[in-house]
C-alpha cells in the first residue's frame, strides 16, 4: 500500500449519531473511531477521539488520537465548527449588527433601552455585548 492510501480518510457509510459513525458491537451501540482507536493503538482511549483529520466520518486508525474534552473543544473552535455567534442556531443578531451595537454603546448618542429595542433583543444583552462579555470572537 502507498504512503497516499495510508493517508486517505477512511469514511464510515452506515448508521451515525451526532455526525460519527455508529454500530452495534457487543450488544451495545458503539462510535465506530472509538473502536477504531482500540484497534489501531491496542488499548482503550483515555478520555475523547480527536480526529486529525478533522473528518468526523473517519475511522482509519492512524487519523485518531486520544485527547481531553479542552482538547477538543479547541479543536472544535479553531476548525470553525463550533456554534457561537451568527452560526448559533438561537443567534438573533449576525457580526455586523453586534458592531453597529457596540459602536452605538460606546458613543451613547442613544440609551441602552432605545439600543435593545431597535434590535429586539434586551438590556442585558445590549450591556454584555457593549462591554465585550458576549460575542468575544467579533
Amino acid at each position: 500500500m502507498t504512503d497516499s492510501l495510508l493517508s486517505e480518510c477512511v469514511e464510515w457509510t452506515g448508521a451515525t449519531r451526532n455526525g460519527y459513525g455508529v454500530k452495534r458491537y457487543e450488544g451495545k451501540v458503539e462510535y465506530v473511531h472509538r473502536l477504531s482507536f482500540t484497534e489501531f493503538h491496542g488499548r482503550k482511549p483515555n478520555g475523547v477521539v480527536r480526529h486529525k483529520c478533522n473528518n468526523r466520518l473517519c475511522y482509519r486508525g492512524s487519523h485518531l488520537e486520544d485527547g481531553t474534552r479542552a482538547d477538543n473543544s479547541r479543536d472544535m473552535v479553531e476548525r470553525g465548527r463550533s456554534m457561537r455567534g451568527e452560526r448559533h442556531s438561537d443567534a438573533i443578531l449576525d457580526v455586523p449588527q453586534v458592531r453597529e451595537i457596540r459602536d452605538l454603546y460606546d458613543a451613547r448618542p442613544i440609551s441602552v433601552n432605545e439600543i435593545a429595542k431597535s434590535y429586539g433583543i434586551s438590556r442585558q444583552n445590549v450591556t454584555s455585548i457593549g462591554k465585550r462579555k458576549s460575542w468575544t470572537h467579533v
